[in-house]
């Protein structure tokens, strides 16, 4: 039996490492299968490539790291190892360790694809899980094409294949995430400081109020650090009225209160109410007609198949939802025409980085060394220079 002391000293595995696996290594070790796990056996990577849609070279890379960790002990065993902790081990042996490393955490002997693995070894339960649902076969390939995706931005990164993404993947597999078309919907709860009211004659009308006691600039964001507050929100909702300083149509927090008539208004969602948040997988066009359809389906999709599931609306956060953007780009612009599918709302903590990140490829890339090749990244750039913040924001529907 291999030690945790002698994989860690073979494989270089950082100090940190040991409070993932040492305390339940033992343990794992009873259930680990003769050789390798299934999961880097060639069958189980054929499969994987097939429903991914990994391109060729992308399939030769997952090969071979699938056949380095099958022909090296110390990998196997440190792959078992994260398996084992996520689908296999008991509630309290999880409590004695982590599975998964932080994301961006170097990959022991090079193989950049054997936490991805770890994780999408357990695919067999995840076809049967969603037979029991009586979810489509295409509702699977689609949603598991995030690791083709995933590899390719690991590529575009690194100049080889790999995935690092395997923290965001665990959602496939729980799983409490499924792609329908364009977009991704995820299993989720209203947990932003705001209330959302709903006109009791007229649906589609919203008003959104943030908590009390919240620092606003005179924009109407939430203040960044060491940023001057013009005004501090405040909420109140009785028998008779909702008062506070509720969003205006343009996604910005009125600077000044607004009075509700709860006649006209009830609350819509809730702190801590069921919510389908939104995820928007990159590789296709932003196109509105394929967004709505998206909505479309997922509003048939979840009471099909998950009818406990009582949602309230959907909810999604990113730098789409930055209202800055309208002053840069034309109103038929993708994006534009996304943020009209919602409401917009500021984030608490909205900052630039998502968009450099997106935009520009990384965040951390000093300014004059950011990619001038599009209008996007011009304007980004522009509005950086003159002074200004972005702020990544929000979005509800009802």
């Amino acid at each position: 039996m291999i030690t945790y002391a002698e994989c860690a000293q073979r494989l270089s595995l950082p100090a940190s490492a040991a409070e993932h696996w040492e305390a339940t290594w033992d343990e794992s070790s009873v259930a680990m299968p003769r050789g390798a796990p299934a999961f880097v056996q060639d069958d189980f990577i054929d499969d994987l490539c097939t429903l991914s849609g990994l391109g060729d070279d992308a399939r030769a890379a997952l090969r071979c790291a699938a056949a380095q960790i099958r022909h090296e002990p110390c990998l196997a065993r440190l792959a078992w190892q994260v398996h084992w902790l996520l689908y296999l081990a008991s509630p309290e042996q999880r409590r004695r360790g982590k599975a998964l490393p932080p994301g961006g955490a170097d990959q022991p002997a090079g193989n950049a694809f054997l936490y991805a693995l770890a994780v999408l070894g357990d695919l067999p339960r995840l076809r049967r899980y969603y037979c029991h649902h009586h979810i489509d076969d295409q509702v699977l390939a689609d949603t598991m094409r995030d690791f083709a995706i995933w590899t390719d931005d690991f590529f575009k990164k690194n100049g080889r294949y790999g995935c690092s993404s395997w923290q965001w993947l665990s959602n496939h597999l729980t799983p409490n995430l499924f792609r329908l078309g364009r977009l991704q919907f995820q299993f989720s709860r209203w947990k932003y400081p705001y209330r959302v009211y709903q006109h009791r004659l007229e649906p589609q009308q919203l008003a959104i109020f943030p908590n009390a006691d919240l620092p606003v600039n005179t924009d109407g964001f939430f203040c960044q650090e060491q940023e001057a507050a013009t005004v501090t929100t405040r909420f109140q909702a009785d028998a008779e009225t909702i008062c506070g300083h509720a969003v205006t149509p343009k996604g910005l927090i009125s600077l000044q209160a607004t009075t509700l008539s709860v006649d006209d208004w009830r609350c819509a969602i809730a702190p801590n109410d069921l919510m389908l948040a939104i995820h928007i997988p990159a590789g296709e066009a932003l196109a509105t007609d394929a967004c709505r359809d998206a909505l479309r389906q997922a509003r048939q999709f979840f009471p099909r198949h998950f009818p406990n599931f009582r949602f309230k609306g959907f909810c999604c956060g990113s730098w789409l939802f930055d209202p800055q953007l309208g002053s840069y780009l034309p109103p038929d612009s993708n994006i534009m025409q996304f943020q009209t599918l919602f409401r917009l709302f500021p984030a608490l903590g909205g900052n630039d980085w998502q968009i450099r990140e997106r935009v520009f490829g990384d965040p951390k890339l000093p300014l004059a060394a950011v990619p001038q090749r599009s209008s996007l990244q011009r304007a980004v750039l522009a509005h950086i220079r003159a002074g200004k913040a972005w702020r990544s924001g929000c979005a509800v529907v009802v």
